[in-house]
């Protein structure tokens, strides 16, 4: 074998070990790559926010200004459910230092529910920057399925009552229409929950937030067996049937919003991974359908996926995993071992 065909030899397949690491890891490590790239250039990577821990384990977001809104440092709730959500986990893996910054978060999360004759909602009184046609105050029913999550979960953990009782006002706010200070558009077709709700009707219809309202509203259906949950719950997968096809771009892809923005390919992940969990939830074919398309870009090989996208970190992150490899086999071909 002549000397430069042994050369291309070792660079295709230096490219081809890179292609194997990156199928399973490039996803995860393009965004570091990403941020590597913005410092070489002297920027900063663009964020909307930061997020951080206060020392009760509780956290907080600091927004960057956005569409003249400048949000600052809040207390956001839903954030408090997902680092709950995390804590429980890990408390489930064996790890016990998360105990006392999860019961934090239930204390948080209790202490700062709004309530309305027997219903609860969490009522965010600060503009948030992402879509500045929403007013304030506004509420979220992807907030309170996440927090009914939480509550329900905190209770058999500690089988404090007080959380139960949360859940179950939190539940009641699902059948407060939009128009009343809720969250919930009530139609023919079935009930939306909104993640950004205000009474001036400015929502987005956020895909995502309405299925994390869902499946928290079945978290605590699952436990509970309240056939109220279960009616929510039926309510809320008819609309979601009904619009499915406005949200789906084609070629593989979702839309995001009502406004039509793509989804990026961390919402794509989760769209995709939520009508897997609707379709084991439902055994409806409907959501296996979508989630089977929706996978589709990431069932493509990484390299392909990255060239076909111009993904510069990802095509960054593909070479840089290529070169030990391909230092190694010209070294080797140097030294006349292949």
């Amino acid at each position: 074998m002549n000397g430069l065909l042994k050369y291309l030899l070792c660079l295709l397949t230096s490219l081809a070990i890179s292609g194997v690491i990156c199928e399973w890891y490039g996803d995860e490590w393009e965004q570091q790559v990403r941020s590597d790239l913005y410092r070489l250039k002297q920027e900063s990577t663009p964020s909307l926010s930061q997020e951080f821990v206060d020392s009760s384990g509780i956290p907080y977001v600091i927004y960057s200004p956005l569409n003249g809104v400048n949000a600052g440092k809040q207390y956001n709730p839903t954030i408090v459910c997902n680092y709950a959500i995390t804590y429980h986990q890990k408390l489930n893996e064996g790890s016990t230092q998360y105990e006392t910054p999860l019961l934090n978060c239930l204390n948080w999360l209790k202490q700062n529910i709004s309530y309305r004759n027997d219903a609860a909602f969490y009522v965010f009184k600060w503009k948030q920057p992402w879509y500045d046609s929403v007013g304030v105050p506004f509420t979220s029913g992807m907030t309170s399925g996440l927090a009914i999550q939480v509550f329900i979960d905190g209770y058999h953990l500690t089988h404090d009552s007080s959380y139960l009782q949360s859940a179950k006002s939190l539940l009641r706010g699902f059948y407060v229409p939009i128009n009343n200070g809720g969250f919930t558009y009530v139609t023919n077709k079935g009930w939306w929950f909104e993640e950004l709700a205000d009474t001036t009707m400015h929502t987005p219809f956020i895909l995502d937030g309405h299925i994390f309202a869902l499946t928290g509203v079945h978290h605590y259906y699952a436990i509970i067996k309240d056939d109220s949950a279960s009616l929510v719950f039926q309510k809320g997968i008819s609309y979601l049937k009904h619009v499915l096809p406005l949200y789906d771009k084609g070629e593989g892809y979702a839309y995001y919003d009502k406004y039509r923005k793509p989804a990026d390919k961390h919402y794509q992940h989760v769209l995709a991974n939520q009508m897997k969990l609707l379709w084991q939830i439902t055994k409806d074919p409907t959501f296996l359908d979508y989630h089977k398309k929706w996978r589709t870009p990431f069932s493509q090989p990484y390299i392909y996926r990255v060239m076909k996208e111009r993904n510069i970190s990802g095509l960054t992150l593909t070479v840089v995993m290529a070169l030990p490899f391909l230092i190694l086999g010209f070294a080797l071909i140097r030294k006349k071992f292949l």
